[in-house]
């Protein structure tokens, strides 16, 4: 995802993955067990996205359940072909599944403004 305007140049990149086995070896290297090694990987993650504006943070997460939702209906399509149903289906249970998601992020970003 890219955003330019006149004044501002924005991207976004977001992935999943494994956590790296160097960092684990590292931290287990200085007495943490794999465990504590994983939690404190995620946990420093974690932190550093309160650094970032609730609202990117809300942004990035619909961008990457839109990407996974994308995926299924892919995958939904070729099996529904076999099976002799379209791919308005899988379409129509995808947009529900965004309004509903969505209107819960707007609830809880209202919440977390009023808060602040």
């Amino acid at each position: 995802m890219e955003i330019d305007e006149e004044e501002s140049s924005i991207s976004h990149e977001a992935s999943v993955g494994k956590i790296n086995d160097e960092q684990l070896f590292y931290l287990e290297s200085r007495g943490l067990s794999e465990n504590e090694a994983v939690n404190m990987i995620v946990l420093g993650f974690i932190a550093g996205m309160r650094n970032v504006g609730f609202q990117y943070f809300f942004y990035a997460l619909i961008f990457v359940i839109l990407e996974a939702i994308s995926v299924l209906i892919f995958l939904w399509a070729g099996s529904s072909k076999l099976l002799g149903v379209g791919i308005a289906i899988p379409v129509l249970i995808a947009l529900v599944y965004m309004v509903i998601f969505v209107r819960y992020m707007l609830k809880l970003e209202k919440k977390v403004s009023e808060e602040n």
